[in-house]
């Protein structure tokens, strides 16, 4: 796994800070590509959003981002629920040439029961 670069981290401190602000307008934003489905991002953005703990508390201690063989990166953000207990939510970019796009922001089910 890659370290996180400097462009990407500011780039989850904005998002972050629009899912604090339940601005949607915002989050959609921060994706520099088009969402393969807005209806579909908006329902994961609207749920997800009221499950996270509050600036996603230690999100930099998971951080993860895996490289492609294209150059480009994944970048996986487990995020603590608010509830304990609760399945973590994960936020998956895409990042390429200093463009970041939102992939998913959804809860990581849990195939354990």
């Amino acid at each position: 796994m890659a370290a996180i670069s400097d462009f990407e981290h500011q780039r989850i401190l904005e998002i972050i800070a629009a899912v604090g602000a339940n601005d949607w307008g915002r989050f959609k934003f921060l994706s520099d590509d088009p969402f393969l489905n807005e209806e579909s991002m908006f329902e994961q953005f609207e749920g997800s959003r009221l499950k996270v703990v509050d600036g996603f508390g230690d999100w930099q201690r998971s951080a993860a981002a895996e490289l492609c063989e294209d150059g480009a990166r994944m970048i996986h953000l487990p995020i603590q629920a608010k509830i304990p207990g609760d399945p973590e939510i994960l936020l998956t970019l895409h990042s390429s040439r200093n463009r970041i796009s939102i992939w998913v922001f959804c809860q990581i089910p849990d195939f354990s029961n």
